[in-house]
């Protein structure tokens, strides 16, 4: 772990660099916390150091208006343009029970088990987080996808149906990246495993709460129950 801080030399006992670029050793993934308007630059000293997977955590884009879509689509572009496997922004993170790897900014870990999460909502996960840890629920994977600049829940899916540790798939939903394509993957995913769908802005004022949380437009209530009911 390399903790990259202009203001600290130490950050629990591992010593810290005031760049990505003086860290002596190569980097599977960034963790990226810093403000909105920091993220590119970072994204792009990610791509001189040879990082292609990032985390971002960071808030303040395309669901703050028209300035964070503006930003939120010059890091899309970035990470397109230097290859890099971009989660977020405005994202909790990702664990990963079976490997004991938290690159989150929650507090605790699930127990390990056989549900993998997959959340739009980092305050939910959190919450059922909390809540399974108290009842001993164990999970395999947890995913929060926030704004999706890059990823999206469809690349999740198709990698858990093939996922050794993964005998349930949970997905919170409140926009759908590509339709024919989400059926496709939930078809194939449902001949191997369950999988469980809740669904968020169902009525008008969930819809509109929606919009404001990651700036996402939900479908139709009806039309995506009769087509997952397909599936």
């Amino acid at each position: 772990v390399y903790p990259v801080t202009l203001s600290e030399t130490e950050v629990l006992g591992h010593v810290a660099y005031t760049s990505l670029r003086s860290i002596p050793s190569t980097v599977d993934v960034a963790v990226i916390a810093v403000r909105a308007d920091i993220v590119p630059i970072i994204l792009k000293e990610c791509a001189e150091k040879d990082i292609h997977n990032a985390i971002v955590i960071s808030a303040g884009f395309k669901e703050m208006g028209e300035g964070g879509k503006k930003l939120e689509e010059d890091i899309a572009r970035v990470a397109h343009e230097h290859d890099i496997t971009l989660l977020g922004p405005n994202c909790l993170g990702v664990m990963n029970a079976h490997a004991d790897w938290n690159a989150s900014f929650a507090v605790n870990s699930p127990h390990k088990g056989g549900i993998a999460f997959v959340s739009q909502s980092g305050a939910l996960g959190t919450a059922l987080l909390d809540w399974s840890n108290k009842e001993g629920v164990g999970f395999s994977k947890f995913v929060s996808l926030g704004n999706e600049a890059v990823l999206t829940e469809l690349e999740f899916l198709e990698y858990l149906i093939d996922d050794e540790d993964t005998n349930t798939v949970l997905l919170y939903l409140e926009k759908v990246s590509n339709g024919k394509r989400f059926l496709e993957l939930a078809r194939r995913l449902a001949e191997k495993k369950p999988l469980v769908v809740l669904r968020a802005g169902r009525s008008t004022r969930g819809s509109a709460a929606v919009a404001s949380h990651t700036g996402s437009l939900a479908p139709s209530d009806k039309v995506f129950g009769a087509a997952l009911a397909q599936a």
